[in-house]
């Protein structure tokens, strides 16, 4: 059983991904919008969660999690279960959700996870905030739509305010050639 201010912690960190959609695996809290259409990552250092064998991965909806926080019912994290203290699930978060099914699957489209085929990596930038043509269209307002942006003859489209990203954080772009 895992308590759940050490759930709390990684919740934290996965707020500031400032995406819908969660899962935290052992290396990494990764996040998506209601589109599944963009990966955001925070790696891990930590070993904070997964202390029990019989699973590696959880994934929720943070609206969800907020509400039960906020409601004060969650206790513990038991067999991938947000549980309240009188043992009644409150939350499935484990494999066989829908949201851990499309997250694995996104996740493993970007090539992070060991049994994902590897694809050829078309271009990589190792510091995206460096680049003001870049910036200036992540700045932008989600209001201004899509700009579409050539990196390195590669055509990508690009929405305003589709990544929250400031000066001081570290981001790449990495592109991938879809015919692998």
């Amino acid at each position: 059983m895992i308590p759940i201010e050490t759930f709390i912690k990684l919740f934290d960190s996965a707020k500031l991904l400032k995406k819908r959609f969660i899962l935290i695996d052992k290396f990494a809290i990764y996040g998506t919008d209601e589109e599944y259409s963009s990966l955001s990552i925070i790696f891990r250092s930590d070993n904070l969660l997964f202390p029990e064998s019989n699973y590696n991965s959880i994934a929720f909806d943070k609206n969800e999690i907020v509400s039960i926080l906020k409601n004060a019912k969650a206790y513990a994290i038991h067999n991938c279960q947000i549980i309240d203290p009188n043992k009644n699930n409150l939350l499935w978060i484990g494999h066989g959700s829908e949201i851990h099914r499309r997250m694995t699957a996104l996740i493993d489209s970007f090539g992070y996870h060991m049994n994902s085929p590897i694809k050829t990596k078309v271009f990589i930038d190792e510091n995206v905030t460096s680049r003001a043509d870049i910036m200036s269209i992540l700045n932008s307002k989600v209001s201004e739509g899509a700009e579409l942006y050539n990196l390195e003859d590669n055509m990508i489209t690009v929405f305003g305010g589709m990544y929250p990203i400031n000066k001081n954080d570290k981001c790449k772009y990495t592109l991938y050639d879809l015919k692998d």
